[in-house]
């Protein structure tokens, strides 16, 4: 059973403020034994009902498909229970999008993957265990894909090289959150990591500079509220790519003042009407090209891993 976070961010050195929204209290339930809390949200009730269980990039750079691929399933609630969408096919959308051949990519990229080619299941296009850059998709599994442009992407907060969030970035995660919609944010992680507790959950708190600094996306899930304002007033629920069995059954949990640090861009799948969607996604923002991917670093799989487990929830 476990807790409920979501994502906020105010900027390097500011303080975190409540919601300008009251979130309704933390679901009790299968995943959820802790007890009511102020101001929180768990989508895992709801994500656990659906059966989209966390999936694994293994040793790919993929963690910002993943964690978009899960946007674009939980957003929407009429597919058949366990219907997945095609990682593989997402990350081929994402970067014919932009006419380069990398594993994985920045969150512009599958907003223009997704706006030009659509989504098709991962029964049709099965993950891959290695990145072929020469991977032709066939026309009928192409056409199906443009049909199924059923979302309309948009950026909350550009990648640009720098972390920190708005305080206007952070209210508009948080509204997200309480109306049930999930968002997908960009953080940089490294060794130094250390953790604050809230109860019964241990969450990632500061990060001092250290070793291995490197990039690392996760969908926001959830958020709780904290009384007394440990690690800036409470701590979200970070969903990984990492496996199930990695942190708290594939979550990770991280406090308001880390998210406020450490997450730069941040994305959302929206419901749209079934019309054809323009060929460009919605760009909520002016933003600068990313920089080459060769100056990104992506984080390890091992060391995700590594680091998901210093976080924890236990059962009151």
């Amino acid at each position: 059973m476990r807790l409920a976070a979501l994502v906020l961010f105010l900027g390097c050195a500011s303080a975190i403020a409540s919601p300008a929204l009251a979130a309704p209290p933390i679901k009790t339930g299968p995943v959820s034994s802790q007890p009511i809390l102020p101001k929180g949200v768990d989508l895992r009730p709801e994500i656990d009902a659906r059966g989209l269980t966390v999936r694994d990039q293994d040793g790919r750079g993929t963690c910002t498909i993943f964690a978009t691929s899960f946007l674009i399933e939980y957003m929407q609630p009429n597919r058949p229970p366990g219907w997945r969408a095609s990682v593989e096919y997402l990350n081929w959308a994402a970067n014919s999008g932009i006419g380069r051949a990398y594993d994985g990519g920045f969150f512009e990229d599958v907003g223009d993957g997704y706006a030009k080619y659509g989504e098709v299941s991962e029964a049709e296009l099965p993950y891959q265990t290695n990145y072929d850059p020469n991977l032709k998709i066939p026309a009928n599994l192409l056409a199906e894909g443009k049909a199924n442009r059923r979302l309309l992407p948009s950026m909350i907060s550009p990648w640009d090289g720098t972390y920190g969030l708005s305080r206007d970035i952070m209210t508009q995660i948080f509204k997200l959150l309480d109306q049930g919609v999930p968002v997908a944010a960009g953080f940089q992680l490294n060794d130094a990591i250390t953790t604050a507790k809230f109860g019964g959950v241990t969450a990632w708190d500061t990060e001092p500079p250290g070793p291995n600094r490197v990039e690392h996306t996760m969908a926001i899930v959830g958020y709780q509220q904290w009384l007394g304002g440990a690690g800036g007033g409470g701590y979200f629920i970070l969903r990984n790519s990492a496996g199930p069995n990695a942190g708290d059954h594939g979550y990770v949990y991280a406090s308001f003042r880390f998210v406020a640090r450490n997450v730069d861009d941040v994305m959302v799948f929206r419901a749209a009407p079934r019309i054809a969607l323009p060929q460009t996604y919605e760009r909520m923002r002016p933003f600068r090209k990313p920089i080459p991917y060769r100056e990104r670093r992506f984080a390890p799989i091992d060391m995700v891993r590594q680091l998901s487990n210093r976080t924890r929830a236990v059962p009151h």
